[in-house]
This record gives C-alpha cells, structure tokens and sequence, in this order.
C-alpha cells in the first residue's frame, strides 16, 4: 500500500510544487477558486480556537487573518443545510501565495502538518476542477462498486409513512420491547414513535421539543431514549417503559406522560448522538467543543457528565469493544482525521485521553463526518460528506497505524455523483444512507479482494416505488439521512429527509454473484463426500497398508499381495485422477467400491477436512512410478494363481 503512504504527503510531496506551477500559467484565465464551507463555525473562530489552543502564534493567526482573508470571509455563518456558507472565494494568487506561507511554516516546524492540513481543509484551499487529485479517482483501489443485481436487489419494502410532510426529518433509532417494534424518528418537530411491527406503520405519540431543524438525533439505552439538538434544541431523556410488549397502541394515543420526558439542558450539544452500554457522548461538531460524555449507570433519568473531548470537532463517535479494549472512535470533521482512543477506564480519576493512533491524512477537501466498525472490530468503514471519495475502508488491527485498504463509492458514481451521510454494519452488509441516491446496501464480506453493491432504495428520487424519477441527484443534501438496522427482526429503519420514514427488510436468502470477486476460497467446508471422481492426478499417497484383504477390487493401492483372487471385476474404469491427495493416511480400507466416479473435487482446499467422514480419493492403477507398488502387488498375485493352476492340472 505504498502508493497511498505516498499520496498522503500533501503537504511535502513532489506533486504540488508542480502543480502551482500550472496554476501560475493558467490564473490569468481563472478568476477564482476557492469558497469555503464554513460548517457549524465561522472561520474566525476556527482560528481563535487554534491561537488559544497554541496550534497556531499570535503572528500566524494575524498573517492569514490580515493578509490572506476578509472580515466578510471570516465572520460567513452557515445559513441552512444546503447551502453550508455564502463566502467571498479566494483568488488563485491568494490560495498559491497561502499554500507556499503554509509550506514555509511547516519547514520550520512553526506548524505540525495536521494543523495545516486543517487550515487548508477550513480555508477549501484545493485546486480547481481541472488539476484535482483524488476526487472519486478509478482504480482497484478507489472507484464505483460493482453492481450485479436487478430491481432493488437483496431490499424489500416492507412499510412507510411520511407522517409529517416537509418537517425535515433527520435522526433514527430503533427500540423493541416484548413482540413490538418501534421507530423512534426524529423531525424539526420533535421525537415521534411510530410502531412499526406490522406493515401499517402507526404513529404512538409525538413529543415536541423546540430547535432541532435541521440536526437533532437519538439513540437508546435500555428503556430510555436520549434525544439531542442543534438550532436552539438541548438534551432530553425519554422514559419508553409504558409503551406496549404486546397489544398496538392506537393512533396518536400518547402512552408515554410528562412525567417520564426531562430536558436536561445542554442547548446545542446534539449534532450528533451516541449512547454506547451505559455512556451517552454529545457530539457537537464544533472546534474546541468536541463531545461531552456522560455516566447513565446509576440513574439513566440524570445522566452524569464525567468527561469532555476537546481534541476534535466530533462531528460523531462511536464505541466498540474490541478484545476486552473500549475504543472510542472520533470523526473530526475539517481535520480530514478519524481517531482511536482506549476508553475502558474512563471512569477511574484519573482518566485523560491518550490517542491510540488515527487515519492517514487524505488529499483534497474532505469532511470525517461518521463511522463503524465491522462486528469483529478490525475494519473501520468512514465516510466523508464533502463528496472527496465517500467510502473509505481501515484495517484497525493495530490501533496505532491504521492501514487504509480501499475507498469507494455507490454503484453509478461514475455518472451521477452523490454524497454520502451515515452507515450502518449488520453482519456482512454496509447499510448507507447515500443522501440523494436513496439507502444502499453493499457486501462487506471480503474487503480485500473488493466490496460490491447488492441493493438499494431510492427514498428520494423515487419515494413511491414505482420506478419513476421525480428529483435528480444533484450532490445535493436532501434524500436519505439515517439507517437504523439493529432491530431483532431484521427489519431495517430509514430517514429520509425529504420524505419521512421508511422501513425495508432485507432478503438474506438471495443468491448474488459478484462479476469480478471474491478470488478466495469459501470458508464453508463440504458437509458430504464428493460424488465424482476428481479431474487430476493426487501428488502423495497414504502410507498405510490395508488391515484387511478386499472382498472386491481394492479402492487404493497396497504393498500386500491379496489372499484370495477377486470374485468380481470392476464395473467401471476410471478416466480422471483426483485433484488434490489426502493430508492424512485413512483409519481403515473400504471394503466395497463407491457407487459413483468421482469426476471433480471439493471446492474447500484439502487441508482443513470436515470432522464428518470424508473418504479419500479412489486411486486408479497407472504406470507412474509412484503406484509401482501396487503393480508389482497385482502381478505377483496372477503368477502365483498361474503356478498353483498349472500344479492342480499336472496333478
């Protein structure tokens, strides 16, 4: 993986001084480059935090505040979801003269390449269209995953319900309780529960909470759901026992009273949401904020605060355990970085934050915007919503050098870009919200060899099922927000921003054949012997003799000669070898031949043989030298019957 170490040196590679190079000769013909996407904080306060944090002096935050940018640039807030910032872009002389002042204070180690790249990443500094690098590149490492499917593939409608038209419908979770199934969707309205056990989805109750128009998001833990916002919206914590294990509630019956809802404060905290075991972590994507984490052991009604992560945005978090180690996951948004931290001990007092290891750095304008990790913990899938390459996939079985293996993108990237949000991992699945082109779901069970896609949903575009376009995608941020598919029935919940609630099972049993992969081998042995003889000649032999003289023509070779003649011929030659020997002598020689040749071996390789019987191959007497032993045996034999026939007829 050479070439991506290589890549990754933006800042100190051969590429960019070539580059600017060309950007030089071609600015007279460009006007302008540059915008930025100011997300959730104006620029000026990204600096202030990193002069306060002393990432940068007082001299550098003065330098790209005075002589790079504008009070207009800096001071640009973030007007809605679509349109992050209206800023002033920078001219190309501008960014080229930044770049080489940026690339100065690295060599003088005034600046550590991550807080550059950052700057970089917050001021957009990347080349124009026709000079970009890594922006959805195609290669067997980076690029559309393959399709081989019709319709929708392994996804099945199962319900739906746009309950609430145009309330901008954002966070989902999933809660079970008895036979019942909830969806808990989250809208600028507030936390509505629809159940969703059958394929009437019926909406509970609607709690409303104030803010939350375009972020506001939920998880559970235990029987509580804890939902958070931005745009004005705080914390709240929901008490779920009341709703029904067994009888459906009616339309809007509202089981759940006010006694069992608290606002427990922190306005703005909720970009993001993760409750994980008995921890509940506020993400607030913002510089110098992070996410605050809280203690719900003891009282789940009060959750404790007991820590702040400040090392990052936290534009979101995610906990697994990973042999016996709670790693923390952080997705940092303008830092391009996705960190790992032990948090097993964060309880204990004197717990500090100590990185294990983090991402590579990446080229071009990315946003770490989410991610998970496959059920064994050592793949760590990412995802970048700026739309730089979408997908990226780490082998994280060394925490400290996470290994990027491949990046990619939704089936039809070559020809319809689209951005991506969030994902969810059920066992070999990748379930996408892919924004505009709907859910997409992708095989995830050998990301080496290469991950494909295996069905959809196109929530946005084609809401009704009908196969009818009514929007287009437009790298835009509307369509498909969350996916949810922890539910024990395997039913999968789906947000879509534009449309409301949808529900879809997926169709496990389906039989899909990659046009191009997997190259390994199944890891499923064979659970009978072959029936057919094998193809190509066995490269060993076992190496014990018979115990027993055969009844009829022996079914592998001896050094022995037989006691008695055969009373029978074999019914059928053999006209193919096997193709793989036996690792192991067998406990004992068959006794009568198998009903069948065999004509092919096993697809599984030899050695690793199933606990069930498996006899070894049927070996056919040849002139090779390495059954001479056998031959000899056969011809020993028809001259004793030849001497003992003659001595009976002299007599």
């Amino acid at each position: 993986m050479e070439e991506w170490t290589q890549k990754d040196k933006i800042m100190k590679s051969t590429y960019f001084p070539a580059f600017y190079a060309v950007v030089i000769s071609v600015s007279p013909f460009i006007t302008i480059v540059c915008a930025n996407m100011a997300m959730f904080q104006p620029l000026r306060t990204r600096l202030d935090f990193l002069l306060a944090n002393n990432d940068i002096s007082y001299d550098e935050h003065s330098h790209i505040t005075n002589d790079f940018s504008s009070d207009e640039i800096l001071d640009a807030a973030m007007n809605d979801h679509d349109d992050h910032s209206t800023v002033p872009p920078l001219s190309i002389e501008i960014v080229n003269t930044f770049i080489q002042w940026l690339n100065k204070e690295v060599d003088q180690n005034s600046l550590t390449q991550d807080t550059a790249d950052l700057i970089i990443n917050i001021f957009n500094l990347y080349p124009p269209d026709i000079a970009e690098v890594n922006l959805h590149s195609s290669s067997s490492l980076n690029g559309p995953a393959p399709v081989n499917y019709t319709n929708n593939g392994v996804v099945k409608l199962f319900a739906r319900s746009d309950f609430t038209p145009d309330s901008e419908y954002n966070g989902i979770w999933g809660y079970r309780v008895g036979s019942r199934e909830y969806a808990l969707q989250c809208n600028r309205i507030g936390l509505n529960i629809l159940d969703v056990t059958s394929d009437t989805i019926v909406k509970v109750q609607t709690i409303p909470m104030p803010g939350g128009k375009y972020w506001r998001d939920v998880a559970t833990y235990s029987n509580f759901a804890y939902v958070a916002a931005q745009s004005g919206g705080n914390a709240w914590v929901i008490d779920l026992s009341e709703l029904s294990s067994v009888k459906p509630h009616t339309e809007g019956s509202n089981p759940i009273g006010s006694e069992q809802i608290k606002d427990f404060g922190y306005t703005n905290w909720g970009h993001t949401l993760n409750a994980w075991n008995d921890l509940l972590f506020l993400n607030s994507a913002r510089m110098g904020d992070g996410c605050k984490i809280f203690d719900l052991l003891d009282d789940p009604m009060n959750p404790r605060e007991i820590m702040n992560y400040t090392f990052g945005e936290c534009h979101d978090s995610y906990v697994q355990t990973i042999n016996s180690t709670d790693i923390l996951i952080t997705s940092d948004g303008y830092a391009k970085k996705w960190r790992l931290y032990n948090i097993t001990d964060i309880r204990s007092s004197g717990f500090q934050f100590s990185r294990l290891g983090q991402t590579p750095s990446i080229n071009g304008s990315t946003y770490s915007h989410q991610s998970v990790l496959s059920t064994d913990g050592s793949t760590l899938f990412v995802f970048d919503e700026f739309n730089n390459f979408d997908i990226g996939v780490y082998d994280i079985s060394n925490f400290t050098n996470p290994r990027l293996i491949r990046q990619f993108q939704w089936s039809e990237d070559g020809t319809t870009n689209a951005r991506v949000h969030n994902g969810f991992i059920r066992g070999k699945y990748l379930m996408v919200a892919y924004y505009e082109v709907g859910l997409r779901v992708f095989d995830i069970s050998d990301v080496s060899s290469g991950i494909s896609e295996v069905g959809k949903y196109e929530t946005y575009r084609d809401p009704d099922g009908n196969g009818s376009f009514i929007h287009n995608a437009t790298e835009g941020y509307n369509g498909t927000w969350n996916v949810y598919a922890g539910l024990p029935s395997g039913k999968v919940l789906v947000s879509d921003y534009n449309y409301g609630t949808f529900v879809v099972t997926i169709d496990v049993s389906s039989q899909f054949v990659p046009t191009s992969y997997p190259t390994t081998r199944p890891t499923n042995l064979p659970t009978s012997s072959p029936t057919e003889s094998p193809t190509k000649s066995p490269t060993s032999f076992p190496t014990a003799s018979p115990t027993k003289s055969p009844t009829s023509t022996p079914t592998s070779s001896s050094s022995n000669s037989p006691t008695s003649s055969p009373t029978t011929s074999p019914t059928k030659s053999f006209t193919s070898s096997p193709t793989a020997s036996p690792t192991k002598p067998p406990n004992s020689s068959s006794t009568t031949s198998p009903t069948n040749s065999l004509t092919a071996s096993p697809v599984t390789s030899s050695n690793n043989l199933p606990t069930s019987s498996l006899a070894p191959p049927i070996m056919e007497p040849s002139t090779s030298s390495s059954t001479t032993n056998g031959i000899e045996s056969y011809n020993s034999y028809t001259f004793m019957s030849i001497v003992v026939l003659s001595y009976l007829l002299y007599l």
